[in-house]
């Protein structure tokens, strides 16, 4: 079957119905199992009736990372600069471990795009609101955005979660069999693991840092020389 009239299983075959369907497919199966072939198994049409409304998987792709950015929850700014890095860091994290698949589509893209150049203006608009140079503005952006895509990809992962039964005791078994006198008095912190903690605590030390930067340039921008 081919053309624009063709039927799938579930209904008729539309551009949106595969963005879709795409879109299930890789946060259920993971983005490395994608294939074109697969989706048209999956919506129950020749793979080739695919290439009607999709040129191609590189589209296809780019499509996932579009759905991924429109569903952030992006802060309003009526917030202050601090609050605003802290909530869309969390709205961030808790969109990627809903749609895992489509967070990595989106991790693994070096594409730009109107979407996320729209998440850019937001995340600047709010930096502007402190006394960063430009250069600085850019840095800090990044850094949020660093640390809050690496965290979850770390998470998604299974770095970031406690140890099970067989971890622990291989934990155990390697300290008591080296001098690792620091490692072994910290071995319930290290083996215990909060993640929303630990992303906590991170995005404190990123804010306050941030803070800590800004101090110097505040108190030029208000010395009484600046002024006169």
């Amino acid at each position: 079957m081919s053309g624009t009239g063709v039927i799938s299983k579930r209904g008729t075959l539309s551009r949106q119905n595969i963005i879709q369907t795409a879109a299930v497919m890789v946060d259920r199966d993971g983005a490395d199992a994608f294939s074109m072939r697969r989706l048209g198994a999956e919506i129950g049409v020749d793979p080739m009736a695919v290439y009607h409304y999709i040129p191609n998987r590189a589209a296809l792709l780019r499509e996932l990372v579009r759905l991924f950015l429109d569903a952030l929850d992006v802060p309003g700014p009526t917030l202050i600069w601090q609050d605003w890095v802290r909530a869309f860091s969390q709205n961030f994290r808790s969109t990627a471990k809903r749609h895992p698949g489509l967070f990595r589509v989106f991790s693994q893209s070096g594409d730009w795009s109107a979407e996320y150049l729209a998440v850019e203006e937001a995340l600047h608009a709010t930096l502007a609101e402190a006394v960063f140079s430009p250069q600085q503005r850019v840095r800090a952006g990044r850094l949020v955005m660093a640390y809050t895509e690496n965290f979850v990809l770390w998470e998604l992962s299974g770095s970031i979660a406690s140890n099970d039964a067989d971890e622990r005791a291989q934990f155990i078994g390697l300290i008591e069999s080296r001098d690792l006198p620091q490692v072994a008095a910290l071995s319930e912190h290290i083996l215990n693991v909060d993640a929303d903690d630990e992303f906590a605590f991170g995005l404190d030390v990123t804010t306050r840092g941030l803070e800590a930067m800004l101090c110097p340039l505040a108190t030029r921008a208000d010395s009484p020389s600046n002024h006169s």
